[in-house]
């Protein structure tokens, strides 16, 4: 249980006791599941993310120490594809693009 975890220690022990019930099969079901949960999850907060920009958008982010600065020309399903200042193609993560205001 990590430090900042949102169960509580009464709950965690009842999973753990709970889990150590269940067979092979429906481990394996179980981890379906939370795998398919955390995909979900990630693909919301990739959304989310990808949300906060737009085409045209000026944005960098930082290649092998330099920082890169272009414009966004298309906004992928899970990237941005950008041009920098050199005419360069770009595809980032939105993770790691910062807006730049001007």
């Amino acid at each position: 249980m990590t430090k900042n975890s949102t169960i509580e220690k009464g709950t965690y022990a009842i999973v753990r006791k709970l889990l150590k019930k269940l067979s092979e099969e429906e481990l394996r079901m179980l981890n379906q599941k939370i795998v398919e949960r955390l995909k979900l999850r990630h693909n919301a907060r990739q959304l989310n993310m990808l949300a906060k920009f737009s085409v045209d958008d000026k944005v960098c982010f930082d290649h092998d120490g330099r920082c890169i600065s272009g414009t966004i020309i298309r906004l992928n399903r899970k990237t941005v594809s950008l041009i920098d200042e050199l005419g360069s193609y770009w595809t980032v993560a939105p993770v790691f693009l910062r807006k730049i205001i001007s």
